[in-house]
């Protein structure tokens, strides 16, 4: 956990989602007149895609640092060090997206009162839920490819450009098929926008289970430098 926070570039990334989540909350407040409390976790929804850096940072800092080798001296036993990377990504993921939902959801309740609207809860509970289950999809999607790549900067041009660029790939190549394949089918099931089924279980397994173990194991055996 204190590995994940300092840095100034961890410091830096971490205080931009707050910052860039207010501006965004600010603009949807001013154009939208008909704005409710649960506008308030539309930054979190927004920047989603930008919390997979928390998951590669963490799982490929210290390759790039070259603190590995202090590290894995200290504790031999790698796996107990990659499962308190994976817990600790998680942890500072949650804890990013709570302070930005209370900040939102300050914003946005002192802009409603200001404007002599109404401040309800409706509908709050469920955007604040698909809030934190999308960061830790997210974060677990950045820890997995982060395992596997260990290159930080080749582990986060993958994760926010070439998924993209895979699932369309595979969509325009194999058409209805392609869902078996792409990421966005695991990633609408355990949003739970989607039912259980053997093609969202395939995709999560090629998406997050089967580059997460995979890379794990292959950093328990990495010669360290």
């Amino acid at each position: 956990m204190r590995k994940s926070v300092d840095t100034r570039a961890a410091r830096a990334v971490l205080g931009t989602f707050i910052v860039i989540g207010a501006l965004i909350l600010v603009l949807a407040l001013v154009n939208d007149p008909d704005a409710s409390l649960a506008t308030a976790a539309l930054p979190a929804t927004l920047l989603v895609a930008g919390f997979p850096v928390i998951g590669v940072l963490v799982m490929t800092s210290e390759w790039g640092q070259r603190t590995a080798v202090t590290t894995f001296r200290l504790v031999p036993r790698r796996s107990r060090v990659l499962a308190a990377k994976v817990a600790a990504a998680l942890v500072v993921s949650l804890a990013t997206v709570t302070v930005l939902l209370v900040v939102c959801l300050s914003i946005t309740a002192v802009a409603l009162a200001a404007r002599g609207g109404s401040v309800t809860a409706a509908g709050v509970g469920e955007e604040i839920r698909l809030a934190y289950v999308s960061v830790l999809t997210a974060t677990l999607f950045g820890l997995a490819w982060g395992a596997l790549l260990r290159s930080t900067p080749v582990a986060l041009v993958f994760t926010i450009v070439a998924s993209l660029v895979a699932d369309l790939a595979l969509r325009v190549a194999l058409g209805d098929v392609a869902r078996w394949f792409t990421s966005e089918t695991s990633a609408t099931w355990l949003l739970g926008e989607e039912s259980l089924s053997l093609a969202a279980v395939t995709s999560a397994g090629i998406w997050y289970v089967v580059p997460l173990v995979v890379g794990c194991w292959l950093q328990t055996r990495w010669e360290v430098r």
